[in-house]
């Protein structure tokens, strides 16, 4: 499911997240990010997430969570996360490859699928 619709769903969301939690809930990280909530980030681009890592981790990471995806880990999210917001600036899926912040957006919305 895309970031909009699980900001807009009135389903209860997996692995014990709520709407309204903060977004440290789901991922480590300080400053408006870290305070914001996660339907906040899920829902509209906003100043604090301009790459929209953060919106396409949250979808990617309850879509895993719910069974809406397969192919992708928790695992693996979190690492996109960590690499991606160290001062490496990237993630690398397998030796010898590098992907930027913007492919791993890409990568996670291309991945992401549209039904509920």
């Amino acid at each position: 499911m895309q970031p909009s619709g699980w900001a807009s769903t009135t389903k209860t969301w997996p692995g014990n997240f709520k709407k309204n939690d903060p977004y440290t809930k789901m991922y480590t990280c300080s400053g408006s990010l870290g305070s914001a909530k996660i339907v906040d980030v899920l829902s509209k681009t906003n100043d604090f997430d301009k790459s929209e890592l953060g919106k396409y981790l949250a979808a990617a990471k309850l879509n895993v969570l719910s069974g809406k995806t397969s192919f992708q880990t928790i695992p693996m999210l979190n690492a996109m996360w960590t690499e991606c917001t160290s001062s490496k600036q990237c993630y690398e899926p397998t030796a010898g490859v590098s992907w930027t912040v913007a492919q791993v957006v890409d990568y996670l919305r291309r991945t992401m699928p549209y039904a509920s």
